[in-house]
């Protein structure tokens, strides 16, 4: 039996050497008796990447002879969404969701990678779980307010935007009812606006600065457009 002091000697030889399929025979070597072992893998991902392959297969590899290692096939995932390959990365996660259903940090990431990968019902439905889950949490909150008011399902988003504010009145929960009252106008309005339109503006203004009093620099913006445009 090999220690892995000689697969790491052996390793580094072969990659000084420009070796790396020797490189990768030995590593691999080295990961079956030491699979937890991160150097070994990082290793492997470089040579894998000099000979042109897949870095990701390793990661896929070790994930799928270890199905029930959370902190495996979680890592696969990140790696995935660091390189922007979210479709991959989803359905690594949900796969990883059938052992780990009410996992926060995995539906965490579901929703957010959900939402850069443009699928908003499955963003809206993993926040609804996470909600579930930690119903303190105004991230969640304010998630599934934005998506309503992507929908323009207004009174939905309304409904979920008052409940962040009522557990905390942060620079985003301030800032996020300023957006739906704006949108809400904005998308049901003709271009001549109503006083009532105009007021709800007025509010939404008010909550801006609010915001921007509270630290939220977005908020900005919107304050020097209603300025320019009263």
């Amino acid at each position: 039996k090999r220690e892995p002091e000689v697969f790491e000697q052996l390793s580094q030889t072969y990659r000084k050497q420009k070796k790396y399929n020797d490189q990768i025979r030995i590593l691999k070597e080295w990961l079956l008796i030491d699979p937890d072992n991160n150097k070994a893998n990082e290793e492997l991902k470089l040579a894998f990447q000099k000979t042109g392959r897949d870095e990701f297969e390793i990661d896929k590899e070790r994930c799928e002879k270890n199905p029930e290692n959370f902190e495996f096939c979680f890592s696969y995932a990140d790696n995935l969404i660091n390189s922007k390959r979210f479709g991959e990365a989803l359905l690594v996660m949900s796969d990883i969701k059938k052992r780990h259903p009410k996992n926060e940090k995995l539906l965490r990431s579901i929703g957010e990678v959900s939402i850069s990968n443009y699928d908003i019902d499955n963003a809206l439905e993993t926040y609804k779980q996470l909600i579930k889950i930690n119903s303190d949490e105004i991230l969640y909150l304010l998630e599934i307010s934005k998506i309503y008011q992507d929908k323009e399902k207004f009174g939905q988003a309304h409904k979920f935007a008052k409940k962040a504010l009522k557990i905390n009145a942060s620079s985003d929960a301030i800032f996020n009812f300023a957006e739906l009252l704006k949108n809400s106008v904005e998308s049901c309005s003709k271009e001549t606006l109503k006083l009532e339109d105009k007021a709800v503006y007025e509010i939404s203004y008010r909550y801006y600065k609010q915001a921007y009093k509270k630290g939220n620099k977005e908020s900005k913006s919107m304050i020097n457009w209603f300025k320019e445009n009263k």
